[in-house]
């Protein structure tokens, strides 16, 4: 039928293909198997003093999840936080971030305005007004 030459061939393509599947599925492995991660919606900020904050634009408003070292939820640990952002046609506008019913985040309560491509300023604050945390300036929306 096929000649034994061809027939070794295809074996020996079979075997490499199923050593390449077999090794980037052990090497994949499942998100069980490589512990926590931090969300692949938004952008992820480290934090100083350890830990991770997620911004996202959801929804149409700001959401700031908390994190910390070992990437697990944590509960907000500022008390507000203020993001002024800017669009490429030099609208520029602020919001305030309030925490939510279940403390695990921050959200601002204003409509952010589309589309979502902007250099975001972000600043993190304890009681008072003049209680500065954190700040942190990214772009949001681009690659």
């Amino acid at each position: 039928m096929f000649p034994s030459s061809l027939v070794k061939s295809l074996r020996l393509v079979g075997l490499v293909c199923m050593l390449m599947v077999s090794g980037f599925a052990a090497e994949s492995g499942s998100p069980f198997e490589r512990g926590p991660q931090l969300p692949h919606t938004g952008i992820n900020l480290a934090r100083d003093d350890g830990g991770w904050i997620n911004v996202l634009v959801a929804g149409r408003s700001f959401e700031l999840s908390f994190f910390n070292d070992q990437k697990l939820p944590v509960a907000v640990d500022v008390h507000h936080g203020l993001v002024r952002y800017s669009t490429g046609t030099m609208v520029k506008d602020r919001t305030v971030l309030a925490r939510s019913t279940d403390g695990r985040k921050l959200v601002s309560p204003s409509d952010v305005r589309g589309p979502w491509v902007f250099r975001v300023h972000l600043a993190l604050f304890d009681e008072g007004p003049d209680d500065l945390v954190e700040t942190y300036t990214f772009s949001y929306g681009e690659d």
